[in-house]
């Protein structure tokens, strides 16, 4: 068994990424006792935001950039690793959105790209925005090499009918078939107006998905709406969610906040052989 703290940050997430880099900032000097911290989807560039397809090259692509950069920094400096959710330029120089991840020795040890971008029944929602990623990531959250993790953003999970007309292909089978224990999953998912049956939906998936495959979900979701303005309405909770379904941690209903939760995961390579099959924790 390997004890491992996680934390999930609930913040507002501004237009502009000097702001964004000035609220992850205060949030990480907050909660420097942790072993790995995941911030919400687009949490520097703001949801979006530069860089995206109509806007490759820009001014506000550099203070992202530079941002990740000190966010990745301090948290190295802290002794955390962290999971940090950005429109991302890609090593083809395109626009994705993503989630970088580093390890306590500030090293990137992943890069996952979002691979269900949201688009109405013609097109558009984010396709406007970034190409898709295609492929999962998986990184090992300790220097062991024994806790494999892996990430999801927002309708890469859950796959809102409206935001997914082709369905959900349920990439979480592919996680747990390769063995992950942890799963990251970053959202920026707060309508512009309430829906309950929404945030029933986004919960129910996530707590679903973690009891079927036996996965720790780490989920940070952002405290704005998608545009970017104050909302009392969350329509997904952050916190940390366990292999049997329910929350071990979770943030408060609205506004900024965060969780952490040590738990305690005895490493799937160490109980069954990799096959095609899925298996339960228990």
């Amino acid at each position: 068994m390997m004890k491992i703290k996680l934390t999930a940050f609930q913040q507002p997430v501004f237009r502009e990424p000097l702001e964004n880099l000035e609220c992850t900032l205060d949030m990480l000097k907050e909660n420097n006792d942790t072993d790995w911290i995941l911030t919400p989807e687009c949490a520097i560039s703001g949801y979006c935001q530069a860089p995206v397809l109509y806007q490759p090259f820009t001014v506000q692509v550099k203070h992202v950039e530079m941002a990740i950069t000190k966010i990745a920094e301090k948290a190295k400096e802290l002794g955390v690793g962290i999971g940090i959710g950005s429109s991302i330029r890609g090593k083809d120089t395109f626009p994705y959105n993503g989630i970088l991840f580093y390890n306590k020795a500030g090293e990137e040890v992943s890069v996952y790209k979002k691979r269900l971008l949201t688009q109405g029944w013609e097109g558009g929602g984010e396709l406007h925005s970034y190409l898709a990623g295609h492929v999962p990531s998986y990184f090992y959250l300790d220097e062991h090499e024994q806790v494999k993790a892996s990430a999801l953003i927002c309708n890469d999970i859950w796959c809102m009918p409206r935001s997914a007309p082709n369905g959900n292909p349920y990439l979480t089978i592919e996680l747990a078939k390769n063995n992950v224990d942890v799963l990251f999953v970053a959202s920026n998912c707060n309508g512009v107006e309430p829906d309950p049956l929404a945030k029933v939906w986004n919960e129910n998936h996530l707590q679903v998905f973690a009891k079927e495959f036996g996965f720790y979900i780490v989920h940070s979701n952002s405290a704005t709406s998608v545009q970017h303005q104050d909302t009392n309405f969350l329509q997904c909770s952050s916190g940390i969610i366990g292999p049997d379904g329910n929350w071990i941690a979770k943030c408060k209903d609205i506004g900024m906040d965060s969780v952490t939760a040590e738990v305690e995961i005895k490493p799937r390579v160490t109980i069954q052989k990799a096959t095609d099959a899925i298996f339960s924790r228990s």
